[in-house]
Order: C-alpha cells, then sequence, then structure tokens
C-alpha cells in the first residue's frame, strides 16, 4: 500500500481504538466497544506491518480487522437486552471471524482453487457485510427508540464511508482516491460513541435520509447522462461525440438534477412517512380550525402536518400540547400583545433537518390565528372572573344589608316601638316623663333616619360622582318634626 493510504489506515486503527475504550470504560456498550477497540489495533498493526514490508500478512491481518469491527458493529450497543433473536443474528456476523482467521493462518497453496476463493477476502468481506446489513434491518425494526436512534447512528457512521469507498473505488481508483475512501472511516468510532452517549445532538435518521436522497439522484444523474450520451452517439456516423455534444447533454441533465431531487425527496417521504396532503388544503384545515380552540387547532396543524409534536410554551410552561416530544424542534415566536410572547414549537418528523417550505408557510399563517384565540379565551376568562366577582360581590353586599337591618336598625325600631309604649302608658298619669319619652323617642328616630341614610349611601356604585347632601341641623329637624303637634292635654 502506499504510504499516504497506511497513515490513513493507522488513523482509523487509533480512532477506533479510542473509541472502543471509551464504550468500555463508560460502560455504554462493551462488548462492541472491545470488538472495536481490538479491531482498531489490529488495523494499526497491519499498517506497521505493511510499512515494514510484510504485505501477505499485512493483508491478512487487515482481514481479520475488517471481520472483527463488523463483529463489534453487529453487537453494539447493547447485548444485554438482546433475546435468542439477536444472539442468532450476532452469530451469523461474528462467525466470519474465525473464517477470516482460518485465511490468515492456513497456507493457500495446500487448498483447492474452490476453497482459496471461498476463503478470500473478496470474498468473506461482502458476505459478512450483507449479513450486518440484515441484521441492523431485523434489530431496527425490533428495538426501542434509544436502541434505534443508537443503530441509526451506527449505520450513518459506517454506511457513508462503504457508499462513498465503493463510488470512489469505480470513479477514481488512484492513491488519492484511496486514501479518501480509508479515511472516511474515522467517522465511525465517533459516531458509536455519539450514539450511545448523546444520540439527540444531531438526527442521524435525517442526514441517512439526506445521503440517500444524493445518492439516488447521482445515480440517477449518471445514468441519464449516459443514455442522453449514447442517444447523441447515434446522431453520428462513427458513433463518437465531440466536446460539444458532451457538453450539451451536460447541461441537459443538469436542469434535470434539482427536478429528480425533489421527485426522489417526495418518494423518500411517502416511503418513510406516508402520503401528505397539500400546503394548500392543510392551510385550509387549520385555518378554519385555529380560531376555536389551541390544543385543536395544535391537533389539526400535527395531523395535517404529519409533524411528531405541536405545542405552545409561555415562559417554559406549556399551554397546549399534541402529539409526542421529540427531541429536534422548531419555534415560531406568538405576539401576544401587552409585552407578552409565547412560542410555538414543533417537532421536526424523524428523518428531517428542517421543515419544508410548504410547511413553514402553512404554520406561518397559524401563527396569528394561535395568538388571536389565546388572547380571546383570556380576556374571556377576565370576563368570567369579573363576572363571578361581581357576583360574589353581590352576594356579599346582601349579607351586609342584612346584617345591618337585624343587627343595627332593626334593634333602634324594635326600641322606638318601646318608648311609644311608654309615652302612651305614661301621657296621663305623668306628662312630663311622657315629654322625656318624646325627646327620647324623637333621638332615636334621628339615629335610625342616619342608619337608613348610611344604608341607601352604601348601595350606590363608586365613582358615580354623586355627593351626598348635607344633612340637616338636628334643632331644624326637630322644628319641622313638631310642626303641627301639640301634646294632649290632661282632662280635669
Amino acid at each position: 500500500m502506499p504510504g499516504p493510504v497506511l497513515i490513513a489506515l493507522a488513523a482509523v486503527g487509533a480512532t477506533l481504538m479510542v473509541s472502543g475504550c471509551t464504550l468500555v470504560i463508560g460502560g455504554w456498550a462493551r462488548l462492541s466497544g472491545a470488538l472495536l477497540a481490538l479491531a482498531g489495533a489490529s488495523a494499526v498493526a497491519t499498517a506497521l506491518l505493511e510499512h515494514a514490508g510484510g504485505h501477505s500478512v499485512g493483508t491478512r491481518t487487515l482481514t481479520v480487522a475488517v471481520l472483527v469491527g463488523l463483529s463489534g458493529l453487529a453487537a453494539y450497543p447493547d447485548p444485554e437486552r438482546w433475546g435468542l433473536g439477536d444472539l442468532i443474528a450476532f452469530g451469523l456476523v461474528a462467525a466470519w471471524v474465525p473464517v477470516g482467521i482460518a485465511a490468515a493462518v492456513v497456507d493457500h497453496s495446500s487448498l483447492s482453487d474452490a476453497m482459496t476463493r471461498a476463503l478470500a477476502p473478496q470474498t468473506v468481506g461482502p458476505i459478512a457485510v450483507v449479513a450486518l446489513c440484515l441484521q441492523t434491518l431485523w434489530r431496527f425494526e425490533r428495538a426501542g427508540c434509544k436502541e434505534r436512534r443508537a443503530l441509526a447512528w451506527m449505520a450513518v457512521g459506517a454506511g457513508i464511508p462503504l457508499i462513498v469507498g465503493l463510488a470512489i473505488a469505480f470513479f477514481l481508483p488512484t492513491a488519492f482516491g484511496a486514501v479518501v475512501a480509508v479515511g472516511l472511516w474515522v467517522i465511525v468510532g465517533p459516531a458509536l460513541v455519539l450514539g450511545t452517549r448523546d444520540p439527540d445532538r444531531l438526527d442521524a435518521q435525517a442526514v441517512g435520509v439526506r445521503f440517500a436522497e444524493i445518492v439516488c439522484a447521482v445515480v440517477v444523474f449518471i445514468a441519464l447522462f449516459g443514455t442522453v450520451q449514447a442517444l447523441l452517439g447515434l446522431l453520428t456516423e462513427d458513433g463518437t461525440i465531440g466536446p460539444g455534444l458532451v457538453a450539451l447533454a451536460a447541461a441537459l441533465c443538469a436542469f434535470a438534477l434539482h427536478p429528480t431531487r425533489i421527485v426522489l425527496r417526495r418518494v423518500l417521504d411517502e416511503i418513510l412517512f406516508g402520503r401528505r396532503p397539500d400546503a394548500l388544503s392543510a392551510a385550509t384545515d387549520v385555518a378554519g380550525v385555529a380560531s376555536a380552540d389551541p390544543s385543536a387547532a395544535l391537533e389539526v396543524i400535527r395531523s395535517t402536518l404529519v409533524l411528531p409534536y405541536a405545542g405552545i410554551v409561555e415562559s417554559d410552561a406549556e399551554i397546549a400540547t399534541s402529539g409526542t416530544p421529540v427531541a429536534h424542534t422548531r419555534r415560531f415566536a406568538l405576539d401576544l400583545g401587552e409585552d407578552t410572547t409565547a412560542e410555538l414549537v414543533i417537532g421536526l418528523r424523524p428523518g428531517d433537518l428542517r421543515l419544508t417550505d410548504d410547511d413553514e408557510k402553512v404554520i406561518r399563517l397559524a401563527l396569528p390565528l394561535l395568538a388571536q384565540t389565546i388572547r380571546s379565551q383570556r380576556l374571556a376568562a377576565q370576563v368570567q372572573a369579573a363576572r363571578g366577582a361581581m357576583v360574589t360581590a353581590r352576594e356579599e353586599e346582601r349579607r351586609r344589608i342584612r346584617r345591618d337591618l337585624h343587627d343595627g336598625l332593626g334593634p333602634r325600631l324594635s326600641g322606638i316601638a318601646f318608648i311609644a309604649d311608654a309615652v302612651r302608658s305614661t301621657l296621663r298619669s305623668d306628662p312630663e316623663r311622657a315629654l322625656d319619652h318624646l325627646t327620647r323617642l324623637r333621638g332615636e328616630t334621628e339615629q335610625a333616619i342616619d342608619d337608613i341614610r348610611r344604608l341607601v349611601y352604601a348601595m350606590r356604585p363608586p365613582g358615580t360622582g354623586r355627593t351626598r347632601p348635607p344633612r340637616r341641623g338636628r334643632a331644624t329637624d326637630r322644628r319641622s318634626a313638631n310642626a303641627g303637634w301639640r301634646p294632649v292635654q290632661r282632662p280635669d
């Protein structure tokens, strides 16, 4: 191998060793980490052996390193929760390790041609890779949420270098291409560590979907370019085309690249998330319900746009929610007036790095409707609270008036009645004493009138601008009350 390729291989091995040791020490994936560390050590040993001139031994060691690394990926992330099916699936991958070791140790000169071809790295490696892919798909369908995120990180970390390496080997079979193809494997170890320690830092499934979209678009572009180039070759006599026709074919295919990506994105979205309605119908549904109730509006937004979560948050407090919270979200500001701002939190779909333009248009259309709905609900709540306070105040006023009448004015009127009885009983026998009773009766009557005035003015609502009329003096009241009254003379 060339020197730069050996350096890249040693870097990959060192990265796998560090990542494997990190997994083992952290206790996140001990078996997988140990196998990856062993694979990294084998890769470093391969680079050293190749540099020392042991080409045949280095090749065999590299075969063992690859197979051990694939076994480490098959054991990722945690074999303690495996069932019998998981163990069988892991065995289908790990069984190729002794085959690779046998191929590295056995003398191939003593074997038949068929056995030699069966033990060749070109045969053992692809079969082990296919077994790993099938095992990963089977585990991904049966795994829980946390394990599924870790498996997504493993698929992205190992799938991107594999596909890009195969493409480089086909289109760029040079030393530089080999360095790039080998060096890309340095992302495997960090991806595995991130998948077990912090899988929500980035949506690995979204990265995988976008990478698959780009790969499919490139394949379609190459196929289309080859087809256009062949059709243009039919227009010439000898079947060859010049640089001008090649440029024309490239331009035609370039115009088709962007529409192809859009179509592929829609196909992948439909495969992963199902068919979605168009933006116009979604906006119509959202606008029809957004003014009724925030919870109902969020449910319509989430179901119409096929979103996992939608919620309204104000000061870290949830006002309304719909769906299950996810790690990756997109936030939109809601202006509620009076220097109050809330946020509409939208959960991104698995496989999406962001919302589509149509989704954002629909959501931004719903933002003012949601804000108006929340404001209307709060005003209605304030009106309801004011109505409740008014009813409470009215009942309290009734209790106060009843208390004042029962405890104040009632006993005073009863006293006036008793004094009147005393006047009637002493009027003939003792006029002077009856006159004293009448004076006392007059005072009690004035007090009763004052109590009635106080009750009447207490029932007036505050802030009416009406002032209490001045109270007449006691002498004036007495003169007016005594006008036309004469004491009854005792007959002789």
